[in-house]
């Protein structure tokens, strides 16, 4: 797929800042520094075991519990998401201000109250929702208006991963899905390369941040952080 101009500066950005191995001098401090605060080894998918042995795959067309509404659904953005939203034109969609969670929302999961509390929900913007907590970029026929071009963690949904126990699994709260009983079954393998794709890009964000934030700047993407 062609990337547009923010995308193409940013994978640019990438290239560019790890054309060398961060770990060696002049780099090596800061980044032993940025290691003991983000882990910095990406998963591939040889590292991670796929609860089994069948298979969800979501039914989006029949859909009984819409993902996009409810302050728990709330999407984080990665820099790439941001960059593709900028370059759809959707950028009204990027949202720096977070919801406010209960203590009761907060302790109802330990995922969320961990990601809560983490730089990652604290420095990236989220995808906007309206004051009824309904995904703003949901069509009136409760359609995504950015499929296929979505966020990460809705191209991932409802597959999460437990870095802990290094397991990607099929969330129960998606309602609507077929059961395939293979997990090279091509969409099965989507959507676990779409969940190790939301993991690894955060890791590049703080890498980013931390080894070329003024390449970030240049490209215009720290407006939309909280820094």
């Amino acid at each position: 797929m062609a990337f547009g101009p923010k995308r193409s500066a940013l994978e640019a950005l990438w290239t560019e800042t790890t054309r060398r191995p961060l770990w060696l001098p002049p780099n090596l401090l800061r980044y032993v520094r940025l290691s003991r605060r983000v882990n910095l080894v990406p998963l591939r998918r040889r590292d991670v075991r796929v609860e089994g042995p069948r298979f969800g795959v979501s039914k989006c067309n029949a859909c009984t519990n819409n993902c996009c509404v409810g302050k728990k659904n709330t999407v984080s953005l990665r820099l790439v998401d941001i960059a593709t939203l900028i370059d759809l034109g959707r950028a009204d969609l990027i949202r720096r201000e977070k919801p406010r969670f209960s203590e009761a929302d907060k302790l109802s999961s330990k995922a969320r109250a961990r990601f809560l509390a983490s730089d990652a929900f604290t420095v990236f913007p989220v995808l906007r929702q309206d004051e009824h907590d309904r995904c703003a970029a949901l069509s009136d026929g409760n359609r995504c208006t950015l499929h296929p071009h979505w966020p990460l963690s809705c191209a991932r949904f409802p597959y999460a991963l437990d870095l802990d126990a290094r397991e990607v699994f099929y969330s129960p709260r998606c309602p609507s899905y077929d059961i395939v009983d293979a997990v090279s079954e091509p969409r099965v393998k989507t959507m676990i390369d779409a969940t190790l794709a939301a993991y690894n890009e955060r890791i590049r964000d703080f890498v980013l941040l931390d080894h070329a934030r003024a390449g970030l700047e240049r490209i215009g993407l720290t407006e939309w952080l909280n820094l």
